[in-house]
């Protein structure tokens, strides 16, 4: 049993690796291999979680019949799993279902995952169920859940509820509350983006960081070096 799990997580990892260079064949491929050794042992929130992994690639592969028979497989383990990870499933597979046009399915999954996500998780299903309205253009439902996803202390889930807030406003007629939430998710915007690049810089190796320095200072050198031998050219040859 222990060699079946270890195999799940390798071919789990290979396939995460394989969605990063978005090669989905062969990451459709290395989920399917866990999903099955997933299916040898008895933990079961794994084996939901698989089949939404495996939903996620056919939906990158615009196969969502396929997507949809992966998510219809999770759901048979309701009363197996905490309410709180199978409604977290039922989300994704809502978000699913409204992409792709289905929205009653949509909203009435989404409705009954309400009292059982908590916690910082629950703005996630806020902003969800303001999407969803939204496309619905039930505009005022959309509004009352756009508004409780600004509370989250998550900037990139707070910067998500600001593009509600401002499509929102705007298709209402609102136009100085659209301009304000427009302004306000440019400035989470961009703060988010910084952050990511700075993230990006600190992940850089130390020894990288040192040599790229160095290079550039030898090439200051060199420039400096250039510029006073012509500065010396010309007072000899004015």
């Amino acid at each position: 049993v222990e060699d079946d799990q270890y195999k799940a997580l390798l071919y789990n990892h290979y396939g995460d690796l394989m969605i990063g260079e978005e090669n989905y064949d062969d990451a459709l491929a290395y989920l399917k291999k866990s999903y099955e050794f997933k299916l040898k042992g008895d933990s079961i929130h794994y084996i939901m979680s698989a089949c939404g992994a495996i939903a996620t690639i056919f939906q990158l592969m615009n196969q969502p019949d396929s997507a949809e028979s992966y998510y219809e497989k999770g759901l048979q383990y309701e009363g197996r799993v905490s309410l709180s990870r199978y409604s977290l499933f039922k989300q994704n597979y809502a978000n699913f279902l409204r992409k792709n046009g289905d929205y009653e399915k949509a909203e009435q999954m989404l409705l009954e995952c309400e009292p059982h996500i908590t916690g910082e998780r629950r703005y996630s299903l806020y902003s969800s169920l303001a999407t969803l309205y939204y496309e619905m253009k039930e505009y005022g439902r959309a509004l009352e859940y756009a508004e409780k996803v600004i509370e989250c202390e998550d900037s990139v889930v707070v910067r998500g509820g600001l593009l509600n807030l401002y499509r929102i406003h705007r298709q209402l007629g609102h136009v100085n509350e659209s301009q304000r939430f427009h302004d306000l998710y440019r400035v989470y915007n961009s703060d988010i983006v910084l952050r990511m690049k700075t993230a990006e810089v600190a992940a850089i190796p130390h020894e990288v960081k040192v040599k790229a320095l160095e290079k550039k200072k030898k090439k200051g050198v060199k420039v400096r070096a250039a510029a006073e031998t012509a500065h010396d050219v010309s007072v000899m040859h004015p």
